[in-house]
């Protein structure tokens, strides 16, 4: 369990549980992409289609946060929907107005800064937003995760084809999650995937977000044969507490 401070928060998935419960990290810092933050992150866009023009009104929520995660999206050219499953596993986007959990995590996206896990100082390097912004608002914090996200992307190769394949994106979703073994990296990314197979239906103190459930076929690449946590090779967690 992610705990913040002064008050305790609910449970959360089972990505954001293990996280907190186990060692996490990654030991590198990604390759910089260095492109700024948009100039006017309230002034969110609304969801457009792939062909670049507007999507249908009911194609998505609308309110300050889901605004935000779509202009993230299209300024670093990041999955809109990828971005919002990794928020709903790691907080159930609820940022706990800026307060740390135990593991240095800030906002929607638990953009975090420990001895083993570096988002948040990506994301200022990345973005050139202050730490503060980054740890407070919600919009600073979603697009920090974008750039820390395609810094991974860019990191790892991936075309602008791959990019708009969301199951290409698995191997940044563990490195963003930095589970220090194979089989909790599996569960926290298999997590994010399940979220977007399901679907998302989340009312925010910012305003409704949703996901529409899809069919998705992760490329889990090393991790393939992996048994994740839970899976009858090992010892799992029976419930999301």
């Amino acid at each position: 369990m992610t705990v913040r401070y002064p008050q305790p928060r609910p449970s959360q998935l089972l990505g954001a549980t293990l996280i907190a419960s186990l060692a996490i990290g990654l030991t590198g810092q990604p390759a910089l992409a260095g492109r700024p933050a948009p100039a006017d992150l309230p002034a969110a866009t609304g969801p457009v289609t792939a062909t670049g023009k507007p999507a249908a009104p009911d194609a998505a929520a609308t309110g300050k946060l889901a605004a935000a995660f779509q202009t993230a999206a299209n300024s670093y050219d990041v999955p809109r929907d990828l971005l919002v499953a990794l928020g709903y596993a790691e907080t159930h986007l609820d940022g706990h107005a800026g307060a740390p959990s135990a593991s240095g995590g800030y906002g929607v996206m638990h953009l975090t800064s420990n001895p083993r896990l570096h988002t948040l100082d990506e994301a200022v390097a990345l973005t050139g937003l202050g730490r503060d912004r980054l740890r407070t608002d919600p919009a600073a914090n979603v697009t920090g995760a974008a750039a820390v996200l395609r810094s991974y992307a860019d990191a790892a190769g991936l075309t602008p084809t791959q990019r708009r394949d969301i199951g290409h994106w698995y191997g940044t979703v563990v490195r963003y999650g930095g589970a220090s073994t194979p089989a909790v990296a599996r569960l926290y990314a298999d997590t994010v995937y399940d979220l977007l197979g399901s679907g998302i239906d989340a009312a925010t103190a910012d305003g409704p977000v949703r996901v529409p459930a899809r069919a998705v076929a992760p490329d889990r690449g090393a991790l393939r044969d992996v048994a994740p946590l839970g899976s009858p090779a090992g010892m799992g967690v029976m419930s999301t507490d």
